[in-house]
Parts: C-alpha cells; sequence; structure tokens
C-alpha cells in the first residue's frame, strides 16, 4: 500500500488502517493460499508504503503418496486458473490482491 493511503498511520502498528491491511492480507491467504502461520507489517524504505508479508505452508497430499506435503506452487498456479492466468499464476494472485484491496479497504 501507498505511503499516501497510510498516512503518518504507518508508523503505529496499532492504527486501525495497519490493522485493516493485516487483517485484509491474511483473510486473503487463507483463503486463496491456506497454511497461514505468521504475518508481520513492514514500511518499505524505498517506498515507504507499508507491506504485509504472509508466510503460509499450505498442506496437499501427495499424489502418489498420499503423503501431507507443503505445496505453496499449487496454491498458486491454482489461484492463477482461477482468476484466468493460468500460464502467469503470478499474474493472477496479484490481480485477485488487488480485486481483495479494492473490495476491503478502499
Amino acid at each position: 500500500m501507498t505511503p499516501e493511503w497510510y498516512g503518518d498511520e504507518r508508523f503505529d502498528p496499532r492504527s486501525p488502517k495497519v490493522t485493516a491491511a493485516m487483517k485484509a492480507a491474511v483473510f486473503f491467504a487463507e483463503r486463496n493460499i491456506g497454511g497461514v502461520f505468521a504475518a508481520r507489517f513492514d514500511i518499505d524504505e524505498a517506498s515507504g508504503g507499508g507491506v504485509v508479508d504472509v508466510f503460509a505452508a499450505p498442506i496437499f497430499a501427495n499424489a502418489r503418496s498420499g503423503k501431507r506435503v507443503v505445496a505453496t506452487r499449487k496454491s498458486i498456479q491454482a489461484l492463477g486458473a482461477a482468476t484466468g492466468h493460468p500460464k502467469q499464476p503470478l499474474r493472477g494472485l496479484q490481480d485477485a490482491w488487488h480485486d481483495e484491496c479494492v473490495r476491503s479497504l478502499d
């Protein structure tokens, strides 16, 4: 998010905008990727904007063995296909996150 959106609130971790951005990012990742186990708020040194880092380890059953494995790529590829970007899954992730921000934060 841009520094203009946060304003001076980006320096207060308990501010309403930082809290809203954190909740939106975690909710988005839980719904679309799965396996969220941590998140943190950071201020980007280059732009001055706020960034939410979400750490996720989505668990899937291995197709051959049936064992449970972490498969982040599988989640991202599914999201890319669902957003109409099967050959560019990260573009799909970015588009979906943008739509979530417009819906829940603007």
